[in-house]
């Protein structure tokens, strides 16, 4: 029993020393990071778009900058984009406004409008969309139905039921 115990315990040891001097030995493995020298150029993009809704913030406090009076942002469309060569950042004008923000006052927000209209072609397009969707739905709800009705009167026995299951199904699935 002692010379199992002291076999165990060596080679226990000799596999913790192996382990140990394999996990030293490996080699790190070479970064993906692309360095870049003085005379490579940069080129910087705004970060958003023409067209773009953005709110202001103030990265001091992290709060809105301008806000409504509930303390809801307050939504601006980018109207035009400019390098700031002072500042050395992009500068946004903001529609309805006549300041121009930095970039970094500038986020895209969180959540869309609490409400928004929509046009009449939009519109239009959303409830055709809803009732094709809302018309699919019914035609699955009754082939669902048929199919119950055509399994029960199936393990009924019930021919007639059996009939007209088959004809309805046959009816919906022509569609």
């Amino acid at each position: 029993m002692r010379r199992l115990l002291i076999g165990t315990t060596a080679a226990l040891f000799s596999f913790a020393i192996t382990r140990a001097s394999q996990r030293k030995s490996k080699q790190p493995e070479q970064s993906e990071v692309t360095w870049i020298s003085a005379d490579d150029v940069v080129t910087l993009e705004p970060l958003f778009e023409l067209g773009e809704v953005v709110i202001t913030f103030n990265p001091y406090t992290s709060d809105y900058a301008l806000m409504d009076f509930d303390g809801s942002p307050l939504y601006f469309q980018v109207e035009d984009v400019l390098w700031d060569e002072d500042d050395e950042c992009f500068r946004y004008k903001l529609k309805e406004n006549d300041q121009w923000f930095a970039e970094t006052w500038l986020m895209t927000p969180e959540y869309p409008y609490m409400e928004k209209p929509l046009l009449q072609e939009e519109e239009s397009e959303v409830r055709t969309e809803l009732t094709g969707k809302a018309k699919d739905a019914n035609i699955r709800l009754q082939i669902d139905y048929w199919l119950a009705t055509l399994q029960d009167a199936k393990q009924a026995g019930d021919a007639k039921s059996y009939e007209e299951a088959t004809k309805a199904l046959e009816e919906l699935t022509a569609k």
